[in-house]
């Protein structure tokens, strides 16, 4: 069996922003925020979570049909934390 838990800094990151505005306890690596049953309004919150820790613009567009580990990826990618 696969662990398919958030390894990363970057995935705990993503994990935890999307577990409180979702109201999940458990975030795999392959869930997209959609499939979680994410919103528009709850993306506006996910945003504005993940700009104020990392100091970044979060890409709207694919940050919410990406998959955590590829959305975590992304943020790694513009970060350097």
């Amino acid at each position: 069996m696969t662990d398919t838990r958030p390894r990363t800094e970057m995935e705990t990151i993503v994990a935890e922003v999307w577990c409180k505005a979702l109201d999940v306890e458990h975030i795999e690596l392959d869930d997209t925020f959609v499939d979680l049953g994410g919103d528009s309004m709850d993306a506006l919150q996910v945003v504005a979570e993940i700009e104020k820790r990392l100091g970044v613009k979060l890409d709207h567009e694919n940050s919410f049909v990406s998959t955590l580990e590829q959305v975590a990826a992304n943020l790694e990618k513009e970060t350097k934390v």
